[in-house]
């Protein structure tokens, strides 16, 4: 495994993050109803922290989820950017995403 260039690592690390902070803490929107959705979305989360893990080993400090989740990172062997690029595209879901809609 090569050594992962340190600005990129740090880029993509703070998408991830801002997935993260999205995911705990939304603004009222009236847009995607669905408490299905930000499974999903959490689960698609999940697949970009241990994709992460393959770049730098103390990235994922425990996981006890699904074998297989773990083995689909290791093949899919995401780079870098394509990670960038994923979490991108799960912010810009996330905020299709009413916090509202699951609430009774």
């Amino acid at each position: 495994m090569t050594q992962p260039q340190p600005f990129l690592v740090a880029v993509v690390t703070a998408a991830i993050v801002t997935v993260a902070a999205g995911l705990t803490a939304r603004q009222p929107q009236e847009q995607m109803p669905s408490n299905i959705a930000q499974n999903d979305l959490a689960e698609q989360y999940v697949h970009l922290v241990l994709s992460m893990g393959q770049h730098d080993p103390d990235y994922v400090d425990a996981y006890y989820g699904p074998d297989a989740w773990r083995e689909r990172a290791l093949r899919d062997a995401l780079s870098l950017p394509q990670i960038g690029d994923a979490a991108a595209v799960l912010i810009a879901e996330l905020e299709q995403i009413d916090p509202e809609s699951d609430r009774g």
